[in-house]
Parts: C-alpha cells; sequence; structure tokens
C-alpha cells in the first residue's frame, strides 16, 4: 500500500511541474535535446504598458545559454536573412542555447512600428536603459542564472549597457561594430565635413542633408529670421528628421534609411536609391528611422544616462570581453572601439580581454568580420572549460 501511495505521489508532482512550470523553464529541468533553428520556439513576454517582447529559442536545451542582441536600432531578427546566426552558434558539438530577442517596438515584439508608423507614439521616451531591462525579464522568464551577451552595431551598446547594469548576469560579452552612444560618434557620420574627401559619400550625404534643408526652409517661410540648417550641425539635422518620421512622412523615413544602409552596404547591387521608396524593405524602414533617430537624441543629447565610457561603469565590466572591429567600418569607426578596449583594460577587473580589429567593415557578413566573430565563439567555449588558460 505504501509504496503504491509513494509512486502516485510522484506522478503527481511530475504531472504538477508539467502543468504549473513555464515551458522554457522546463527546458533547465528536463532531459537535453536539440531545437534546430528551422524549428525555433517562439515567445511572448507581456512587459507591462501594453507591450510584449518576441524572442525565440533554439539549440541545445541544456546548453550555454547566449541572448543575441540585434543591431539597428530598430532592426529585428527577421532581418538576419537565411537564419544566419547559426554561423555564430550553432558549432560541431551544439554548445549553445540560443535566444534571440526583437527589442521593443520592432519585429514581432507588441505593438511594432513595423505594422503602423503611428505606434511611434508608445515608444517616445526609449532609452537603452529600458531596452536591457527587458532582457533582464527574459533571462528571469526563462529561469537563466547567467547568459553570454552578443552584441553588435547598437547591439553592442546594449550589451555594454547590459553588461555594466548587470555584471551579474553576464558570462561574458562578445561585441562587434563598437558603438559607445557618444556625442562625436554621431557626428562623425551625420555631419557634412566627415565626407569632404570622398565625393561619394559627399553625394550620398547631401541627398540626405537637402531633404532636411528644404523642410526646414518651407517650415520658416514667413519667419523674420529664419534658421536654415547648418549641414554640419548633425544634432539638428537628426531632429529634423525625427520630426518628419514621427509625422508618417514616408519619403523622409525612406531617406534616413537609405542613407545607412548605403554607408554600410559592401555589395553594390543592394545598394538602394534614396528617392524611390522599395516596398519590400519600408517596413524595416519605419522602425530603423524612428528608433534611430530617438535613440540618437536621447541617448547622445537628451538624457544620456548610458554614458557607457563612464569609468565607474566600466569597472563593473567584471566579465570577459572579446571585441572584433573592422578596420573600414563607415558607421561605427574604429577609433571608439580603440578607446572602449583601453578604457577596459586597465580595470584589471575582466579576467580576459581579447580585441582583434581586423581588415573589414561593419556588417556580420564581411568575411573578416565572420570569422572573427566564430573564433571569438570558438574561444569563449573554451575558456569556459579552461577558465585558467
Amino acid at each position: 500500500m505504501g509504496i503504491h501511495f509513494t509512486l502516485f505521489l510522484l506522478i503527481a508532482v511530475f504531472f504538477t511541474l508539467i502543468f504549473c512550470f513555464k515551458g522554457e523553464d522546463l527546458l533547465h529541468i528536463g532531459r537535453s535535446r536539440i531545437v534546430a533553428v528551422d524549428d525555433a520556439e517562439e515567445h511572448l513576454l507581456d512587459i507591462g504598458n501594453g507591450m510584449e517582447i518576441w524572442f525565440r529559442t533554439w539549440g541545445r536545451t541544456d546548453g550555454i545559454p547566449v541572448v543575441f542582441v540585434h543591431g539597428g536600432p530598430g532592426n529585428a531578427i527577421a532581418d538576419y536573412f537565411g537564419n544566419s546566426n547559426q554561423r555564430f552558434f550553432a558549432d560541431a558539438n551544439n554548445s549553445f542555447f540560443v535566444i534571440e530577442v526583437d527589442q521593443r517596438g520592432t519585429g514581432n515584439s507588441r505593438p511594432s512600428v513595423r505594422d503602423n508608423w503611428e505606434n511611434m507614439k508608445y515608444y517616445a521616451d526609449i532609452s537603452i536603459d529600458k531596452i536591457c531591462q527587458d532582457f533582464e525579464k527574459v533571462r528571469e522568464y526563462l529561469g537563466i542564472g547567467e547568459w553570454l551577451v552578443w552584441g553588435g552595431s547598437f547591439g553592442s551598446s546594449i550589451a555594454i549597457n547590459y553588461g555594466e547594469r548587470y555584471p551579474e548576469s553576464c558570462m561574458a560579452l562578445i561585441l562587434r561594430g563598437i558603438y559607445t552612444d557618444t556625442v562625436e560618434e554621431v557626428y562623425a557620420v551625420y555631419s557634412r565635413e566627415v565626407y569632404l574627401n570622398n565625393s561619394k559619400r559627399l553625394l550620398e550625404f547631401d541627398i540626405l542633408y537637402n531633404f532636411a534643408a528644404q523642410y526646414v526652409e518651407r517650415q520658416e517661410k514667413h519667419d523674420k529670421k529664419p534658421n536654415p540648417l547648418d549641414p554640419n550641425d548633425a544634432e539638428r539635422l537628426i531632429r529634423v528628421y525625427a520630426e518628419m518620421i514621427s509625422a508618417g512622412n514616408r519619403l523622409a523615413t525612406w531617406h534616413w534609411f537609405v542613407f545607412e544602409n548605403n554607408l554600410m552596404e559592401q555589395n553594390p547591387k543592394n545598394l538602394l536609391d534614396p528617392d524611390e521608396i522599395d516596398e519590400n524593405f519600408f517596413r524595416e524602414s519605419l522602425s530603423v528611422a524612428f528608433f534611430e533617430t530617438r535613440l540618437w537624441l536621447h541617448g547622445s543629447f537628451e538624457q544620456p544616462t548610458s554614458d557607457l565610457m563612464n569609468p565607474q561603469k566600466i569597472e563593473n565590466l567584471t566579465m570577459p570581453v572579446w571585441i572584433c572591429q573592422g578596420q573600414y567600418d563607415e558607421v561605427c569607426p574604429p577609433k571608439y572601439a580603440e578607446n572602449f578596449a583601453t578604457a577596459v583594460q586597465p580595470t584589471g577587473k575582466s579576467p580576459r580581454i581579447v580585441s582583434r580589429f581586423v581588415n573589414g567593415s561593419h556588417e556580420d557578413t564581411d568575411p573578416a568580420i565572420e570569422d572573427c566573430l566564430q573564433w571569438s565563439s570558438r574561444e569563449f567555449v573554451d575558456y569556459t572549460r579552461n577558465p585558467l588558460r
């Protein structure tokens, strides 16, 4: 009788766990299994105020947790075509349990700016800190103690900020195309004087600038003292575009998106025409243009709370850090990655800093950058097994 009763209790506990635990939590208490990227499991997490964060999980369920932090701002996991992230995480030993998150307001997260430009109103107060809080909620929801944080471009800004705010949640950082959210970095991309020695880039910038300058001229047509737009006033240029984009100006949205796309793009076949909207990319352009202008203004000029290079915050980076930086990166010039690497090194608190400045550009599809990231991934796995090496 006692044996049967004990068996009954064990069965009851088992089914209670199945029905009471979130499916995500079971990943960490059940037997190991491998979920292919094509069969990735999708999730929506309610973060309050009518917002939901979309993310998906794949890989070895008992593997090393890694959160992929996409760039943009305003990009989404779907923009990494063909499940291309498996290049970095689907190694021969299936070492990783991968979490890919669409940041608030973009991609499949809700309400999405990609679905309707009017959804921009929900994210007027967007900040890197809020995005990092969302990632921390995802980690807690999944019951993960600590994870590898992997971020490129603007994703590196989030990853650094996250590491500074939540060091106890980070096994390590792997960063590509460092952007530290400073005023100088904004001016390095959005002022005319930067391109004076590059006729092609100067022409592209002038198209971006002229569209905004004409808008300002129309707005100030009846002013007694009009204030023309200075082509070297990056802050005002961004503010003008932010105003047009938030008002639903499709061509302004497209101009902003195309300028950066063509600055990064290495394949001439993938260059976009600033005066001809391609509807195949317009939904992406909505979120990229809105979140970039809003976050650049907020993070660099209005409330620079992230202040990623603050020495006191950098001291919190007590985890290993890998950096992959292209020497020919025009969007995130290498000098800022050098500044960051130099700032991290003297703290002496991180057990390992690896900086690689390679013969490449910005995108992770650049062969040199791709090789660097894959090598960093392998090094990280080896480090977790031999941390004293």
